[in-house]
């Protein structure tokens, strides 16, 4: 066996799969793993604020990289932008308050502030009364 196999995605991704990249032995070197970590998951390498091997351990030289078992489990750590924050905050919006009900919203899947329901945001849950929690 020539190669070592590791799974990799990239942190916090919408898609929480891993993909399998093979790695020629004479090839590992953490900016090798890098490299073809990014070309694989698509991301620019100036974008990568860091490489963690799963499931807490910042990868940071080559002699890290020797200690790789197969089948290692890493995630690329992205560098936060300004898309990637609109992205997270859009999804976490989509998948929970809005999704819920459509009877806030008009037909341009936007909210309707002069409806003379009350808002999603201080929407009542069903599961807590009176501060009690209910099962």
């Amino acid at each position: 066996m020539d190669e070592i196999v590791l799974k990799v995605r990239v942190a916090e991704s919408l898609d929480p799969d891993f993909i399998e990249i093979e790695v020629p032995f004479k090839d590992l070197t953490y900016e090798n793993v890098c490299r073809i970590c990014c070309e694989e998951l698509e991301v620019l390498p100036k974008n990568v604020l860091k490489l963690r091997k799963l499931p807490n351990t910042i990868v940071r030289k080559d002699k890290d990289v020797l200690r790789f078992q197969n089948f290692q489990e890493l995630e690329l750590v992205l560098k936060p932008n300004e898309s990637t924050r609109q992205q997270t905050l859009k999804t976490h919006f989509s998948d929970t308050m809005f999704s819920e009900s459509n009877k806030y919203t008009n037909n341009n899947n936007s909210i309707d502030y002069n409806s003379d329901t009350s808002s999603p945001l201080v929407k009542k849950s069903n599961y807590c009364k009176n501060g009690t929690i209910l099962y």
